[in-house]
């Protein structure tokens, strides 16, 4: 008895499934084993046969994936439940023990001391989060240094393992990492991220290790003249991260470069370990993975001592050349060093430092090409998938059918691929899996796949079709993934954008192939790639993507795909800043080439969908030039064409567009046009934002989960706002923020500009305690965000200074204004612009320092003011005496007020009037002040002058909050205001509205609570319509098609109809 317990858990399995193996089934194993048990004799010995398996390694104690694939072909589920059985006994002894679980990769090889090293910075822990970067050539260990330091930890751990081969920015990082810990964003937010990590505390495991593997692109400094932008964002990026107050979390980065610890990190945050060819692999260990890997065949100390000094011991080389002696198509002197003849594939060498090495170069492509022709051509195909993937994407990609018998005959060739070292397989937690709670994706390492597709691209014949062909099923497959991603956007935001960042790589890589395509065509049905781009992307990486889609297309004179591509190049543009007159132009001659270049014979639908799209892009770039009758004009012409060649005129391109649309109606509406009804153009440009978010709640299935709601909601609380309905402006601004969060979509600059507005409104509302602390929240996320020295800070700054100016807490608006004037003055110094709000700011501390009748302290202001503006002092401004002698001047202040005659009562209530006995030279300083004091409600955005009397609130039904934004948070309404108050004012200017859009999109709303949405809790709007309920954009009568028709002038768009 004392033998039998020293036999291993996996060493019983094997026996008993041996002995539950029929001769039916072990005939059948045979027939689809003969590659591998070719020339062994097992009779019909099951235990032999898969004895045979174990030495060939092709089944261990950490890989029974053989093993499933075969008993899912012989049909025996109650075999492959006993697989299932032992790996769920070993997951669970592993948690009990504190102990995990090896990698699939076999025994670990050589390197101990340095393995040791990375365990012990990972056993160590501190008050903050702390890591170790391991750097390298490609194929030398870096994730299996890595994978195996996380299993010899002493405490059980989660490993959250994010690639990062091929992401090209830091935004794309970031969207990987917070998907990785189940966080969906359509915002790049590095704040909610820091957030993320500072707080992240496993629930099952005692300490969680981030893999950021193979972070290569984002470590690459660059060269001299062509840096690496990305580069120094993830660097500081990673500084904060290792600043976090998270023992728990440990960081573990792979990448080709080394990181700079001298970049500012500390000996506590970050352990840096280097990889080469002198403290790599030791003779002995490289000789041992070799025998290892080689199997049965006889390779003697001295020539795999030879074999592996020449593949420099690179682990992955090892592996590829010394499994491939196992099948007998190669033999051991055609891996020796020998004199051979160079061949083109450096460039997929390089990267591991082999691409001089002739020999290594003819060896590994003879060991290629000696591959049986089945599996050498699945190689191929399975090269043109850029990242991991499934096992029925291999399926599609290869063409096998799907009937049991031939996906199982599929998991033993990619098993075979993965014992050839050719694939790694990587298991995945899955609810959906049938028979285990993983599942297993299949990848290519980034090394080999690069040398696959140089070598066949070298080659042009049978090899190279067979790639282009499997490269057009993955466009194929992975375009059909893309669309249907794009259209569960339009339903659910969530669990779309998880779909999306789940399988990145291949998104990723399927944009770069369409970027290469040499005949992409213009139409409307790829809608999904325009927003594809617009979340995968940053806004530099559209335009390039754009850019150089056009710039192809224009080469191979396809101009109507040209035209479609540049207007999305110019709509990135517009994103990035560039001058909009100047962009204008640009749209103008792709409008010139859709409308005279385009043969009128062709696709007639997708020449209309381009002008849409062109249409629509004009009367936002004249929107942002205040031409906004004009943009209307436009942009109404946009929705007309995509109502009629859209489905059933429901489509999130139409919202859009009626969303600009109600911008250009805002932006139209403070032009101040001569004649122009100023509330009634506001309340019309509020029907269009109601009418777009009605749309995609009809797209969304009566629900708020389609992802441009949020944005929606904003624009019209924003219009509540602009109409004096400050109450419902907070209510909708407060939706916004709660719906962003709860989709998992908020972001701090979305919050930030969110914060913002509340503030304002209930500064409005002279709630100055409810404006103060959203205002300051507001400011110390936008510090964050931008910097201590920004003009976005200084706005910020400003806004809460001038809440407490309006408040009359002078004390602290004195604090903060002089702040923001700090940062202005600092701005000035390093030779930047002021911010938008500097006059404003000048006004504010005016009117405060003779409101507070500190005539010297202005005298100083203005001097400062004059310096910060003064040509001469621009870069060189210093700021420490200016402010030593502010406070010198307030005490002078402060003894010549102490002899004021001024009552008390109102010295902390009231503006203080300038004194009756001032000298003779004050006087032109009290007549600026009391010019100043009267404009003072135009000149600061968030305050207006106090009227004697509170206006009363306007609740009436035509301006109504929608009852799916407001039934879900409460109203909080002054003291004294009524339920029943209403404005005149707001009430005669929604009988001004024009009847169509009033029949067609009435304002008014139900607030009948019974209409909200049990399941999504989420209140559904009503509009009343004649008793019944519809789509505002349902019928050609809606509020986009009451806005009188363009003029006949040239700039005016064409009436288009469909043909």
């Amino acid at each position: 008895m004392g033998e039998l317990t020293d036999i291993s858990r996996f060493r019983w399995l094997t026996v008993w499934l041996a002995d539950n193996l029929v001769p039916e089934d072990i005939h059948k194993v045979q027939s689809l084993l003969k590659d591998p048990l070719k020339g062994v004799d097992t009779g019909d010995d099951a235990l032999a046969i898969l004895d045979e398996l174990i030495k060939q390694n092709r089944i261990h104690d950490e890989d029974t994936g053989l093993l499933r694939a075969l008993f899912i072909s012989l049909g025996r589920m109650d075999l492959l439940e006993a697989v299932n059985d032992y790996e769920r006994e070993k997951k669970t002894i592993a948690r009990k023990l504190n102990k995990n679980s090896s990698s699939l990769g076999g025994p670990y090889f050589g390197r101990h001391d340095m393995l040791d090293s990375v365990v012990s910075v990972l056993d160590t822990t501190y008050d903050h989060i702390h890591g170790v970067c391991i750097s390298g050539e490609e194929g030398i260990g870096k994730t299996r240094l890595a994978q195996e330091a996380c299993v010899r930890m002493k405490g059980s751990h989660k490993l959250v393992t994010v690639d990062l081969n091929g992401l090209p920015s830091m935004e794309s990082v970031y969207y990987a990492i917070m998907h990785a810990f189940g966080v969906e964003c359509r915002e790049y937010e590095l704040d909610n991220l820091f957030g993320l990590l500072r707080g992240y505390e496993s629930p099952q495991y005692g300490t969680t290790i981030l893999l950021l593997d193979n972070a290569n692109s984002v470590l690459d400094p660059g060269s001299i003249g062509d840096t690496n932008p990305t580069y120094e964002e993830f660097i500081e990026t990673m500084k904060t991260i290792l600043n976090l107050p998270n023992p728990k979390l440990k960081v573990i980065m792979t990448s080709h470069f080394d990181l700079d610890i001298s970049a500012g990190f500390s000996s506590k945050s970050m352990k840096a370990v280097r990889l080469n060819k002198y403290n790599g692999l030791d003779t002995d260990a490289a000789v041992r993975m070799f025998r290892y890997h080689a199997g049965n065949t006889v390779v003697t100390y001295e020539d795999a001592k030879d074999v592996t000094t020449m593949c420099g011991r690179n682990p992955l080389v090892i592996k590829v050349l010394a499994n491939r002696l196992q099948d007998g198509n190669i033999h051991l002197r055609d891996l020796l060093p020998t004199t051979g003849q160079k061949i083109d594939i450096t460039k997929s060498l390089s990267r591991i430092s082999l691409a001089q090495n002739d020999q290594l170069q003819q060896c590994l492509k003879s060991t290629f090409q000696s591959i049986q022709k089945k599996h050498r051509l699945n190689m191929i195909k399975l090269a043109s998938i850029p990242g991991k993937f499934s096992l029925d994407a291999a399926r599609k990609i290869l063409k096998y059918r799907k009937k049991s018998k031939d996906m199982a005959a599929l998991q033993y060739d990619l098993h075979h691929l993965k014992y050839l070292g050719l694939l790694q397989i990587e298991k995945v937690e899955s609810s959906n899996n049938r028979f285990s709670d993983k599942v297993a994706m299949y990848s290519i390492p980034a090394s080999l796949r690069a040398f696959i597709i140089d070598l066949v691209k070298g080659e042009a014949g049978d090899d190279l079709k067979a790639f282009y062909k499997a490269q057009n099923k993955f466009i194929q497959f992975n375009g059909k993934k893309l669309r249907n991603i794009c259209k569960l956007l339009q339903t659910d935001v969530c669990n779309g954008l998880s779909k999306l960042r789940k399988d990145l790589d291949n998104h990723l890589g399927f944009m770069n192939i369409l970027k290469s395509a040499e005949d992409f065509k213009a139409s409307e049905s790829l809608w999904w790639v325009m927003l594809t781009a617009e979340l995968l992307f940053s806004p530099s990486e559209g335009l390039e993507f754009y850019q150089h889609m056009a710039e192809k297309a224009k080469l191979r004179n396809d101009m109507h795909a040209f035209a479609d591509l540049k207007c999305y190049e110019i709509m990135y543009r517009k994103e990035l800043g560039h001058n909009p007159e100047e962009l204008l132009q640009q749209l103008k001659e792709v409008q010139d080439i859709l409308n005279t270049k385009i043969d009128s014979s062709g696709d007639i639908r997708s020449k209309q969908f381009s002008l849409a799209t062109c249409y629509c892009l004009r009367g936002e770039l004249l929107t942002q030039t205040k031409k906004a009758s004009e943009a209307i004009q436009w942009i109404q012409q946009a929705v007309s064409l995509r109502k009629q060649l859209l489905k059933d005129g429901q489509h999130f391109l139409i919202a859009r567009a009626i969303n600009s649309l109600g911008s250009a109606m805002k932006t139209r509406a403070v032009s101040h046009e001569a004649g122009l009804d100023i509330n009634a153009e506001k309340t019309k440009a509020k029907t269009c934002f109601l009418q777009a978010y009605e749309m995609c709640r009809h797209l969304a299935n009566g629900s708020n989960k389609h992802l441009d709601i949020p944005r929606y909601i904003v624009n019209i609380g924003d219009v509540f706002r602009e109409l004096g309905q400050h109450e419902d402006a907070i209510e909708c601004m407060n939706r916004s923020v709660e719906l962003e969060s709860k989709l998992g979509m908020g972001g701090a600059v979305a919050v930030c500009r969110t914060q913002e507005k509340i503030a304002t409104s209930y500064c409005e509302l002279e709630r100055y305690e409810d404006a103060i602390p959203v205002a300051k929240q507001f400011m110390d996320q936008q510090k964050k965000l931008s910097g201590q020295v920004s003009p976005q800070t200084s706005h910020a700054v400003y806004v809460l200074g001038s809440i407490y100016l309006k408040a009359r807490n002078y004390q602290e608006a004195r604090t903060y204004l002089t702040e923001a004037l700090v940062i202005e003055e600092e701005l000035w110094g390093r030779g930047l612009s002021h911010s938008d709000d500097w006059q404003h700011l000048k006004t504010s501390i005016e009117t405060m320092m003779v409101t507070l009748q500190k005539q010297s302290t202005l005298t100083s202001y203005r001097k400062r003011f004059k310096d910060a503006e003064d040509a001469s002092t621009k870069g060189k401004l210093k700021l420490q005496t200016k402010q030593k002698e502010d406070k010198e001047l307030d005490s002078e202040d402060d003894s010549s007020s102490e002899k004021s005659s001024l009552p008390s009562e109102m010295s902390d209530e009231c503006p203080v009037k300038p004194r009756k006995h001032v000298q003779e030279d004050d006087e032109s300083s009290e007549s600026d002040a009391s010019s100043i004091a009267s404009e003072i409600s135009d000149e600061l955005p968030v305050v207006k002058t106090k009227t004697t009397q509170k206006p009363a609130k306007s609740v009436s039904d035509e301006e109504s909050l929608p009852s799916e934004i407001s039934d879900e948070i409460p109203i909080r309404r002054r003291e004294g205001a009524k339920e029943g108050d209403s404005d005149d004012e707001t009430s005669s200017n929604s009988s001004s509205l024009p009847s169509e859009i009033s029949d067609e999109f009435p304002v008014r709303v139900d607030r009948n609570l019974n209409n909200i949405d049990k399941q999504n809790d989420t209140p559904e709007l009503n509009y009343r319509h004649g008793g019944k309920n519809k789509c505002p954009s349902a019928s050609g009568d809606s509020a986009v098609e009451s806005i009188s028709g363009p003029s006949s002038d040239e700039t005016t768009p064409p009436k288009n109809k469909i043909h």
